[in-house]
């Protein structure tokens, strides 16, 4: 058996992702919130959140794809050692059919609409209601900025970020906040690209985008409107970024995982199960509105379009680990 050694803090973390951070969600293991697990056998880490009865990976090991497999027989038993079953969530297709044959369960939980950022353009039928929107916006004069902390600091920008996103949550409290890490706009500043909107000489939205390292791209972290904004500010601020993303020469952006929750047919796990799992599905997609957001991404009509699946082992899903799974994302508290 192979022992790496592995340098401490969160150094470590951000060199593997620069490496191996291929998942559009990768640079979210750098915060806090996400315990680590280091393997022996191969050299990988495996972000994780720690519940009562599950270790929740986020997303896949970060390593070689070829050591994907080890990295995941590892966790398995280092949930064994500590009775607690392993799932894996918003992971590739990829790392998804090598799960399959170690004897996970597999259910697609959304999509991930990847912009390629050096072709991209708002074309055809389907992204006419992005154009629209666009046009509308810019003939109000509405402008789109950079802000760069990393060169300066602008405290009272920041704290007007601040405040649109207060107004923005008071105003979704009764619809879905599904999130992992919460609302940490400057953590990790230096390494993120802000973009922001203004209106009749105020700040109306904003824009937050952290790397996805190994695919030279961005993901959209948090997109905050406020509430009085005109329509068509968000459509314009992800235009925006992504042709500065272009001159930058990056490859990709993307939102993440699209949550669209689906039925489960198969016979890998039991009728009862299945039933249960099925039911809190239609519950989850109906009181968190996951398809309207899931609707919203897929109108700018992306070439790219990734399967993003949950991953459980063994194959058993029981109300509580549903449970889990949903205090992970914050929707249940």
């Amino acid at each position: 058996m192979a022992d790496f050694s592995y340098s401490s803090g969160k150094d470590i973390i951000h060199q593997f992702l620069k490496k191996y951070g291929r998942n559009s969600m990768s640079s979210l293991l750098l915060y806090d919130e996400i315990k680590y697990y280091f393997c022996n056998e191969v050299e990988a880490i495996i972000g994780y959140n720690d519940t009562p009865k599950l270790l929740i990976g986020i997303g896949e090991p970060i390593c070689q794809e070829e050591d994907y497999g080890h990295a995941a027989l590892e966790f398995i038993r280092f949930g064994k050692e500590i009775k607690k079953d392993c799932v894996f969530i918003m992971v590739t297709e990829q790392f998804t059919q090598m799960a399959r044959d170690i004897g996970f369960l597999a259910i697609q939980i959304g999509e991930d609409f990847i912009y390629d950022v050096q072709s991209y353009a708002p074309r055809g039928n389907y992204a006419k209601k992005v154009r629209s929107a666009i046009n509308q916006v810019r003939k109000r004069g509405v402008v789109v900025k950079e802000y760069s902390p990393v060169i300066e600091r602008d405290k009272s920008l920041e704290d007007e970020f601040q405040a649109i996103a207060n107004r923005w949550i008071k105003s979704h409290r009764f619809k879905s906040k599904a999130y992992l890490i919460g609302l940490k706009f400057f953590d990790f500043y230096t390494i993120k690209r802000y973009f922001y909107v203004e209106f009749d000489n105020k700040i109306v939205a904003f824009l937050t985008c952290i790397p996805i390292y190994a695919r030279n791209g961005y993901l959209f972290e948090d997109l905050i409107r406020d509430p009085s904004a005109p329509n068509g500010v968000s459509e314009l601020m992800v235009l925006e970024a992504i042709n500065k993303f272009k001159e930058s020469g990056k490859s990709i952006a993307t939102f993440g995982v699209s949550p669209k929750l689906e039925i489960i047919r198969s016979n890998d796990i039991s009728g009862l199960s299945r039933v249960i799992t099925n039911y809190t599905i239609k519950v989850i997609n109906t009181i968190f509105r996951l398809r309207l957001l899931h609707h919203y991404r897929k109108k700018y009509h992306t070439e790219i379009v990734e399967r993003c699946y949950l991953l459980k082992y063994p194959k058993r899903l029981r109300i509580f680990d549903i449970f889990g799974i949903l205090r992970a994302f914050n929707i249940i508290s």
